[in-house]
């Protein structure tokens, strides 16, 4: 007989359960059958089982009972002994994602670092060529500049260049003009014919007319109102005779 307190199983009880029970294997087995304590009173076991049961400090139990308690524990620390494995393997699927993901953070980090590294190299580098730029946008403004005030001045040197060669070449006609005009006089009388020499036909006559007054015509610096006089006598002569 094996009494286990009320309201919960002793430990000791509950670990050496299986020697007992192989020890005192025949005296549960005789007793299997009953369900209370009998002695050789019978009306005195009665009233000691009475006793104890009114007590409520023990309890009796049988070798069914005993099993089923056996078999309850072991189920029980089997449960909890795969809760615990479960709760290992949990913990250490949580250790390996912890140790990943501060192997990312500390990748992301070493990045960050790279790029922030990478970002001061570009901005020093971004600096240097604002600052070439601005320099050789300086300078090349400085060369436009002079660009500019060398076209300028050459434009004042052509026009000074023309204004001179128109004077030199008035001067040159109207000394060709005052030699022509000695050579074309004859008793008095200019002789118009020279200006029209070569000339073959109305259109080429009409041509060496149109040139002729713009030379001599009398609002010129080289203008003679007697020679336009005979030139236009010439040429209306020999535009009778190529029109025949």
């Amino acid at each position: 007989m094996t009494d286990i307190r009320t309201g919960g199983y002793m430990e000791a009880t509950v670990l050496d359960n299986t020697e007992y029970m192989d020890t005192n294997q025949t005296e549960f087995e005789d007793r299997s059958d009953n369900d209370a304590i009998v002695s050789n009173d019978g009306v005195n076991s009665d009233n000691d089982t009475d006793d104890d049961a009114d007590d409520g400090s023990y309890v009796t139990v049988t070798y069914e009972d005993m099993l089923k308690i056996r078999d309850d524990l072991l189920s029980q620390y089997d449960k909890i002994q795969q809760e615990k494995e479960e709760n290992e393997s949990l913990l250490e699927q949580i250790r390996v994602e912890r140790e990943e993901q501060k192997k990312v953070y500390d990748k992301f980090i070493s990045e960050k670092t790279a790029f922030n590294e990478d970002m001061k190299t570009l901005n020093a580098k971004m600096l240097q060529e604002r600052k070439r730029l601005k320099e050789e946008t300086t300078f090349f403004d400085k060369k436009m500049q002079i660009l500019q005030n060398g076209f300028m001045q050459l434009d004042l040197d052509r026009k000074q260049f023309e204004r001179e060669k128109a004077e030199f070449e008035t001067v040159k006609a109207a000394k060709s003009v005052r030699q022509d005009k000695a050579g074309m006089r004859v008793g008095g009388i200019f002789n118009a014919s020279q200006f029209f020499i070569g000339v073959n036909s109305s259109l080429a006559c009409r041509k060496r007319y149109k040139d002729l007054l713009k030379i001599f015509h009398p609002d010129n610096l080289c203008g003679d109102e007697t020679l336009v006089k005979a030139i236009n006598e010439e040429y209306e002569r020999l535009r009778l005779e190529f029109n025949g």
